[in-house]
Order: C-alpha cells, then structure tokens, then sequence
C-alpha cells in the first residue's frame, strides 16, 4: 500500500508563482483559480500577504489560470501545460479596472523549471505501443530519456 502510496506522488505536478500590480507591488488575498479542461475540475486559493500562490501536487493535463481581485481586471492565463514531476512557475502582472474589465492572455512562454532540477516526460498509451521495446516494460521508458545512464 505504501509503495501504491510513493508511485503515485510521483504523477503529479505544481504551479506557484505571484501575483503584482503595474507597479511591481504585490497584491495579497487575489482569488486565484485553477480549472482542467479535461475533466472539469477546480482548485481555488487566496495568494498570502507576499502575493504567492501555490498549488502542489495537481494532476498533470492542460489547466486554465483565472485571477481575480476587486479593483483589478480579471486575468486569464490558457493552456497552460502541466507535466509529470515538472514545477512551473507563472507570474501574473493585474492591470486596474473600475469596470469589471476582462484581460486573456493567449500567448505564453514556454515554462522552464527553475525551482528544481526534476524532469519529467509524459508518455501516453499511444507512445508506449510504438516504441521499439520487446517487453512493453514502462520502466525501460526511463532509459530512453535524455541524460539517463544505465
């Protein structure tokens, strides 16, 4: 059951970064929320005092990021691409609004992770019936990644 356990905290990713106005300052209690396209779910949290937010161990898949605040246009980061054991961090900048006013953001860097030195690929179904692997053995997958020695 423990090794059920550890397997399984092994699938997942994180998300944190922080949240600032124009000026640079940070914007504490934001609602920021974290919603999978794949499979409708959400996950919503108040960045602290220092302005961060953090959502570990999220499942990996394509996630939509919404930010919220009174006095501050609503912010909307999509396809935003978790994968397996990769921490990615994405700061937001708000811009002011009175009005309610709505800001999406379609174009996004590609995420690096700079918090560890973790990497991790996600295979799918699919990629594992082509591979060239006379056993179909998942762990021989870990051999084909790039800096792994046997």
């Amino acid at each position: 059951m423990l090794a059920c356990a550890a397997a399984y905290a092994q699938s997942t990713a994180s998300l944190r970064g922080v949240i600032a106005d124009p000026s640079g300052a940070v914007v504490p209690e934001a609602i920021v929320t974290l919603s999978n396209a794949e499979n409708g779910s959400k996950r919503s949290i108040f960045t602290d005092a220092t302005g961060q937010y953090s959502f570990p161990q999220v499942i990996p898949g394509t996630y939509r990021l919404v930010v919220d605040k009174p006095g501050f246009a609503s912010m909307t980061r999509d396809n935003i691409q978790l994968l397996v054991n990769t921490p990615i961090t994405i700061n937001v900048t708000m811009t002011l609004s009175a009005t309610g006013e709505k800001v999406n953001v379609t174009a996004e860097e590609s995420p690096v992770n700079t918090t560890d030195a973790t990497v991790g690929n996600p295979y799918n179904e699919r990629q594992v019936r082509q591979l060239p692997l006379q056993t179909r053995n998942v762990v021989e997958l870990l051999s084909l990644q790039p800096g792994v020695t046997s």
